[in-house]
């Protein structure tokens, strides 16, 4: 054993016994100063962390900054860009405003020309529907004229060298439906037949012209007479030479005479029209017309003075 005599000898033992000096360090110590290693250890760790994160904070402000300046510089560029887009609508505006006033200028000029063009549509309506009245007329002039030209075509049928043709007066017309009535009702035509029959283009005896006064009609011809040939014309002259046929018991040959067709005419009516008179003859449809061609130069209105 150890004797301890003075301050130095107890010192001399701290020194040399470990186990002496722990002992005196839990004697003298409190369980608090004996964790403090412990607790700094665990301090430095804690110190050493928040350190990482500082430094992974600072990353984060740092990339923040880039992005906030990134964010500042787009801005400032969409600043620019909304500048020129304003300069440029204000362009527009003032460019619309001129041609808002250049469109309220147009619009009177317009309102005056509709005027002037509304003046010469009316004229030129006068002036077609006159020409048309006046084609019309010249139509049924040249098919009068050309009336033994279109009996003629079917004067061989009937053996005939030499034709002249007789025009049927109205009284004659309508001496036939007066005592033809129920006959003619029996046919099944248009009702409106029994008036157009009373003022037709052309409804001609056909006689031989070496029989003399007094010969007997051989056959009819039945024409229908426009300067554009319509659906109407070939009903008109179908219908006629129906209730020709049924109250003499002759042929009647229905023609339609014509510089040109309604372009409006449909395909069926078309088929109802031959331009071959032996076909047309052959067919013998009683709904189909031949067409004579009138030439228009023939039907030329005078030119307005």
């Amino acid at each position: 054993m150890t004797t301890i005599n003075t301050t130095e000898d107890l010192l001399q033992l701290v020194r040399e016994d470990e186990t002496f000096r722990a002992a005196m360090r839990r004697e003298l110590l409190t369980t608090e100063l004996l964790e403090v290693p412990q607790r700094l250890d665990k301090l430095e760790q804690n110190v050493a962390a928040l350190i990482e994160h500082a430094k992974a904070t600072n990353a984060r402000l740092d990339r923040m900054d880039q992005t906030i300046a990134a964010i500042v510089e787009q801005t400032s560029a969409i600043r620019e860009q909304t500048n020129a887009i304003n300069k440029r609508l204000d362009i527009v505006e003032a460019d619309i405003a001129e041609t808002k006033s250049d469109i309220t200028e147009m619009k009177g000029d317009i309102t005056v020309i509709k005027r002037d063009i509304n003046g010469l549509g009316e004229s030129f309506r006068r002036e077609v529907k006159a020409q048309s009245s006046y084609r019309g007329n010249y139509a049924q002039s040249a098919a009068s004229a050309s009336d033994i030209d279109i009996a003629y075509l079917f004067a061989r049928r009937h053996g005939l060298e030499a034709i002249n043709t007789r025009h049927i007066s109205r009284n004659t017309l309508a001496a036939w439906l007066r005592d033809n009535r129920d006959l003619i009702k029996s046919l099944n035509i248009r009702q409106r037949a029994m008036r157009t029959f009373l003022r037709p283009d052309i409804i001609a005896s056909v006689e031989d012209l070496y029989s003399g006064d007094g010969a007997a009609t051989e056959y009819y011809i039945v024409v229908e007479a426009s300067y554009t040939g319509e659906v109407e014309d070939i009903d008109k002259a179908t219908d006629h030479a129906k209730i020709i046929r049924a109250v003499t018991g002759l042929e009647a040959y229905p023609v339609v005479a014509g510089a040109e067709l309604d372009y409006e005419m449909d395909e069926e009516a078309r088929h109802r029209l031959y331009v071959d008179v032996e076909q047309f003859v052959e067919a013998n449809d009683p709904n189909a017309a031949y067409l004579y061609r009138l030439d228009s130069a023939d039907m030329r209105p005078l030119e307005p003075r």
